[in-house]
């Protein structure tokens, strides 16, 4: 599943479980500034019903890029691709 990001937008929400709002966002394997929403509130530490927004500080850069998220001291999510840019900049 890629996401697309041609416009000046730095947020995208995403199905996940188990994932808590002080999680540290990865680009590219790389720690960067932003900040983790649940849609759907919060039971205890975590998002409900999965639905969590990614709200980046800074666009990253161009072409294919790989976005996780990790909760203190768990383990990485699974990577997400966006694509940064048109089609063709990712391919």
């Amino acid at each position: 599943d890629r996401r697309s990001w041609s416009r000046p937008l730095r947020t995208f929400t995403v199905t996940g479980t188990d994932v808590r709002t002080d999680a540290v966002i990865l680009v590219n394997g790389s720690p960067v500034a932003g900040t983790i929403g649940c849609g759907a509130g919060i039971t205890g530490a975590f998002c409900n019903n999965g639905n969590v927004s990614v709200d980046l500080t800074v666009k990253p850069p161009t072409g294919l890029n790989l976005v996780q998220v990790q909760n203190p001291a768990g383990p990485l999510s699974n990577e997400l691709p966006i694509c940064v840019g048109v089609a063709a900049d990712c391919n």
